[in-house]
């Protein structure tokens, strides 16, 4: 069972603090500590997962070393607590146990960052009943660039009836419960607002709007993405800043590439090939990253017997990261891509062209969308039910790459269409990109087990026990591939299904006149 909810009451000041205590006095004994500065950190992942799960992490000192607190935002329960010697990086740094199997769950392979710091001076209070027994706790904390103290009650276990009896003589006291959640408030001192980045696209374009002007919001927030990825990429504080630089990447160079006819042709050539040379240049780290968040994996699918000869794999992964991701900040660096970001900032914000060069830059974005995603979906099906069990690994591939365009094109135009029927199509889409994505990632693996045991020999960085470990790797991914390949026919059916069909048609098939000629 987790710990249980602490309770929040707003003090105006010291004096109403001292009437409640003497209020409290009348009915417990009354124990004060002194008053200490105390110090908190407010804690969660660059894209708020604990926040979006109801949850936020708290770290602040404890007598024996870091006390880390788990709560909900909204009624304060306590989801878990430990005290540790050193504050942690990821959940995976805490001891092994439920409270970190929990909270790895949601924050995964994201780092824990500080997103607000709270400072002050902190009173414990503990109250006794009768016989001398502490049944409640009580914390007045007094937070610095703030009139308003924080009267913190925390619940003793097996005195549920004087937590009750508390709260009530606290709210007869005139206290009122704090009912602002403490992060939110701590942000807004410091100008920041809860879930201010994610991954995921934030766009309301308006059906009528001019197809150059909608494609131009798109491409200037993928912008603003990637470059609020770019310095935790920098630093490699974790995995998932250059996956979302890369993500962002992507989706440019498949905006250039798919939303056609509404951008000069001069000005697409010149960025799908600079963006084309960014997904190029991350590629090799990112590839790395993966390899070692999948090591685990890797590991345990070995037999027992073998786990342990695969740790110089390890070493050599880590080694050929540090150095692709060295030399990846170093071309960041470079003229090149500061001229690309400049440039591309500079065309993003220029002013539309009154007659512009492009033939469907001043059409409706509905009707440029509703069209390239026809098109691409006639294309995906098209290559799909062409694939039979002796067709070459190629053709999946291809079929992968369109599907991806079509899930970026579903994406961009998510608020022009009903949010439940497009959330099916992407549902059924993306259980077809599962099977495609995995097929095309046992193939890369094991074309890099292969390389990387050239490598580590050429390097003497490889033992027997170590080679036999990744050949049974590189013979399981091969048995893996076929199992794959067999599951296509039946996900690609359910794609292919007709009442997926009949919901891309009544949603992207009614076009004016005129649009017929459209690319």
């Amino acid at each position: 069972m987790p710990p249980p909810a602490y309770h929040v009451y707003d003090v105006t000041g010291q004096e109403q603090a001292e009437t409640v205590l003497s209020f409290l006095r009348e009915h417990y004994a009354v124990e004060s500590h002194e008053i200490r500065r105390w110090q908190r950190r407010l804690l969660d992942t660059f894209d708020w997962r604990l926040y979006r799960d109801g949850g936020v992490l708290e770290q602040f000192p404890a007598a024996d070393g870091t006390r880390v607190l788990w709560r909900n935002l909204d009624s304060m329960r306590v989801r878990g607590q430990l005290i540790i010697p050193r504050p942690p990086r990821f959940a995976s740094d805490l001891p092994a146990g439920t409270f970190r199997d929990a909270l790895e769950s949601v924050t995964e392979m994201r780092a824990l960052l500080p997103v607000a710091t709270v400072r002050g001076t902190a009173q414990q209070v503990n109250l006794a009943d009768a016989s001398g027994k502490q049944v409640l706790r009580l914390v007045l904390e007094r937070p610095a660039r703030s009139a308003t103290c924080r009267l913190l009650l925390f619940p003793v276990k097996g005195y549920d009836r004087d937590l009750k009896r508390a709260r009530r003589l606290l709210e007869q006291s005139g206290l009122v419960r704090n009912t602002t959640e403490p992060l939110r408030e701590s942000l807004a001192a410091e100008g920041r607002v809860p879930g201010d980045y994610t991954g995921k696209l934030r766009l309301a374009l308006d059906p009528d709007m001019r197809a150059d002007a909608a494609t131009r919001c798109i491409l200037s927030q993928l912008l603003d993405g990637m470059l609020a990825n770019e310095a935790g990429l920098r630093e490699d504080i974790d995995s998932e800043f250059l996956h979302d630089f890369r993500v962002a990447v992507r989706r440019t160079r498949s905006a250039l590439g798919q939303i056609k006819g509404v951008l000069a042709a001069r000005t697409v050539q010149r960025f799908e090939r600079e963006f084309a040379w960014l997904g190029r240049i991350t590629g090799p780290t990112r590839d790395l990253d993966v390899y070692l968040l999948q090591f685990d994996h890797y590991r345990a699918h070995l037999p027992r017997s073998m786990q342990s000869d695969l740790d110089p794999l390890r070493t050599f992964l880590e080694h050929q990261q540090r150095l692709e991701h060295r030399a990846l900040v170093s071309t960041l660096d470079g003229a090149r891509y500061r001229r690309l970001v400049r440039d591309w900032r500079r065309f993003l914000q220029t002013p539309l062209a009154r007659r512009p060069s492009a033939p469907h830059a001043r059409s409706p974005i509905k009707q440029v969308a509703a069209h390239r995603i026809q098109r691409l979906h006639r294309r995906a099906l098209k290559q799909g039910r062409a694939i039979t069990a002796d067709t070459p690994t190629e053709a999946l591939h291809e079929l992968r790459k369109t599907c991806k365009k079509l899930r970026y094109l579903l994406e961009f135009f998510r608020s022009l269409y009903p949010e439940e029927t497009l959330g099916r199509l992407l549902t059924a889409l993306k259980q077809l990109q599962d099977n495609l994505g995995e097929l095309q990632d046992l193939e890369v693996q094991t074309e890099a087990l292969t390389r990387f045991e050239d490598l580590m020999e050429r390097e003497r960085q490889l033992n027997a026990g170590t080679r036999a470990a990744m050949d049974w790797l590189v013979e399981s991914f091969q048995a893996r591939k076929q199992d794959v390949r067999r599951q296509f026919a039946r996900r690609f059916a359910a794609f292919n299904r007709p009442a997926v069909a009949r919901l891309f048609h009544n949603l992207f098939n009614a076009h004016p006149r005129g649009q017929a000629n459209h690319p």
